[in-house]
């Protein structure tokens, strides 16, 4: 038997009908605003469900459940080149050999007890600059990489419910959340060790649309103290719903709210007709309340769901694992 779940198709045929295009229309043979109609409505009534509006009764908006996710992110150990740099204007040239790609995600350290500076750009085999673009360095001297930012794909997105953490030594770590001025204040500090193990970490934009582009805006995390070794950090974030492309395209959310997604929709398409009519807009937030109470059951700690409050690491920052056995 086919599933329940909708498909992009489904979402058409009912759109056109609502708005009058009729059902069984082709979409492709539609007018190109027909199209954009459709599209539009489709698009809307998706991010309407993904980030729906708040209950009644409640302050803030349901984060679905379906769209967390874990990723291991690896974080190579420090660098240093056998060759030596000098800097001029901000502008760092090595005596040779080859600079690795993935320096851009570095502060760099020229000398044992220097500052530090964030690379912005890989120019070259053997040239990089710096983020301050008055330094001068004419004696030769080595350059330490630090990796201390990790690039985030597009299709991730954090907030305040991104939760880091690492094991080492048999013990977890997590990362406490900070913005980016506070990190950029600890590094800049000269009365704190900057090299060890991360304890705390931030999101921040990486890359912004060039002028009127579609691409999407990237974020980076950066993490302090900057890592002493090579290590991977645990991440789980929110994960940013992509747009329906294929007919047989799903939304997230699988068949259990396949309804309320296709209410969603029909709730936008309310506001282009003639007259003015919140029937679907009623009964989208009865189905959104029965799909978050749907959503909420399967997160209780009983049956394995989302527990963000770390409540295993509120007390003790490292938690050791230990076993222990007993004859009975």
């Amino acid at each position: 038997m086919p599933p329940l779940t909708v498909t992009l198709s489904s979402l058409r045929e009912e759109v056109q009908r609502f708005m009058g295009y009729g059902r069984s229309t082709t979409f492709l043979s539609m007018s190109t605003a027909f199209r954009g109609d459709v599209t539009s409505i489709i698009n809307r009534g998706l991010r309407q469900f993904y980030y729906p509006p708040p209950l009644p009764g409640e302050t803030s908006s349901h984060q679905w459940s379906f769209l967390m996710k874990s990723d291991d992110l690896a974080i190579p150990a420090p660098l240093t080149p056998t060759n030596t740099v000098t800097v001029t204007g901000g502008t760092a040239t090595m005596s040779g050999g080859t600079l690795p790609q993935d320096i851009r995600h570095s502060v760099v350290q020229f000398g044992s007890d220097g500052p530090f500076y964030d690379v912005i750009n890989r120019n070259g085999n053997t040239n990089f600059t710096i983020s301050d673009t008055t330094l001068v360095i004419s004696t030769s001297t080595t350059a330490t990489f630090y990796y201390a930012y990790i690039d985030l794909p597009g299709t991730e997105i954090v907030g305040t419910d991104c939760q880091i953490s690492y094991t080492y030594n048999y013990g977890k770590k997590a990362l406490k959340h900070v913005n980016s001025q506070y990190i950029k204040r600890l590094a800049e500090s000269t009365a704190i060790q900057h090299i060890g193990y991360p304890e705390y970490f931030s999101i921040e934009p990486h890359t912004w649309p060039a002028g009127n582009t579609p691409d999407a805006q990237d974020f980076r995390i950066a993490v302090y103290p900057f890592p002493q070794i090579a290590m991977s950090l645990h991440m789980h974030a929110k994960y940013a719903p992509q747009a329906l492309v294929a007919d047989t395209d799903q939304p997230l959310g699988a068949a259990s709210h396949s309804e309320t997604i296709m209410v969603s929709c029909l709730a936008i398409a309310e506001e282009f007709g003639d007259t003015p009519s919140s029937k679907y807009r009623e009964l989208f937030m009865q189905r959104l309340a029965a799909s978050v109470m749907s959503d909420r059951t399967g997160m209780y700690a009983g049956n394995l769901g989302y527990n963000k409050d770390q409540s295993d690491l509120a007390d003790r920052p490292w938690r050791r694992i230990t076993t222990v056995t007993y004859t009975p």
